[in-house]
């Protein structure tokens, strides 16, 4: 390492003594050994081949080019510590520019209620959401946080699980009249499906129930469709059935657009998943939204329970409306 570098821990020290007029003092306000503290200013005298201080058994004192040198560190030290001081509350009071990207179908009767909640909450933070189907490059992009149902095997993010979704199996009373109603997962690889195409894992759907049996369905799609909102359109048009998210098909299971069958029955990933480019250091914004996500999308019994009732509204946490 080239000794002729400023080191600023030198510096920051040497002020402190000056201010302490004492090297134990000065290390019991760093938090360090005086051997530390003493050895440090030692090295920076040695690198700048002049004496600062004056020692003697009872006191400290400056020498002449120590007083003019000091006067430049403490300035040097002040802004340090402003500027620590500024990043603290910056964590403290969250704010600046969040980019999210999130499925489409997660936007405006869903993910519109939930943000709106989080910009109340946290005034000084603004959001920049952008619906895709796609998934997005986090780095290149430049996005904070993407949203998606199912994890992730991009080892250059953090995948966070927020929650689990729930999904309902269904199809229109038309199909359901023409192909008949599936009575056990047995029945499922007879009928035509609408697949959303990360679905599936090497052609094949995985389903869970709630005792944890798993069962795999080679769902021959009908239509395969990179778009979930899609797949839901061509299953109320009698394209086939499907696995939608509640949050899309309640109403349309309320209205009798759709009926729903083997409410026991799940897709194995029905989970909501954070993605955001590192673990450490995140910022306050970011790290205060990954914790209303995780609130929001933890989602009240009625979204594990595979009843068809007509909830849209209360999607997210149900301390919300007291909020």
């Amino acid at each position: 390492m080239d000794d002729t570098k400023t080191d600023l821990n030198q510096l920051v020290i040497f002020a402190k003594v000056v201010e302490t007029r004492s090297f134990t003092a000065a290390g019991r306000a760093l938090g360090l050994p005086k051997s530390t503290v003493s050895r440090k200013v030692a090295q920076l005298e040695s690198r700048l081949g002049v004496r600062l201080l004056q020692r003697t058994t009872r006191k400290l004192s400056l020498t002449e080019v120590g007083a003019a040198f000091y006067e430049r560190c403490a300035r040097i030290s002040t802004e340090i510590s402003e500027a620590e001081q500024a990043v603290l509350q910056a964590q403290a009071r969250p704010h600046g520019l969040l980019r999210v990207a999130a499925p489409p179908e997660f936007g405006t009767d869903f993910l519109g209620q939930g943000l709106s909640v989080f910009l109340n909450r946290y005034p000084e933070i603004d959001v920049q959401l952008e619906l895709t189907p796609r998934r997005v490059d986090m780095i290149d992009e430049g996005f904070d946080i993407a949203l998606q149902v199912g994890g992730s095997d991009d080892d250059s993010v953090i995948a966070r699980e927020l929650g689990p979704i729930a999904m309902r199996l269904v199809a229109s009373p038309e199909y359901i009249e023409l192909r008949g109603m599936p009575r056990d997962p047995a029945d499922l690889p007879h009928h035509h499906w609408v697949v959303p195409g990360n679905w599936r894992r090497n052609g094949v759907l995985e389903l869970v129930r709630a005792d944890g049996e798993r069962v795999q369905i080679d769902a021959r799609p009908r239509l395969l469709v990179n778009n979930t909102a899609m797949a839901h359109r061509a299953v109320l048009a009698g394209v086939g059935i499907s696995l939608v998210p509640a949050l899309l098909c309640d109403r349309d299971i309320e209205a009798g657009r759709l009926k729903a069958f083997l409410p026991d029955w799940t897709h194995s990933d029905a989970a909501v998943f954070a993605l955001y480019p590192t673990a450490r250091h995140l910022a306050g914004k970011v790290r205060v939204l990954l914790d209303y996500f995780a609130e929001y999308f933890n989602p009240p019994s009625w979204a594990r329970e595979g009843n068809g009732k007509d909830h849209s509204m209360e999607i997210g946490p149900q301390s919300q409306a007291a909020g």
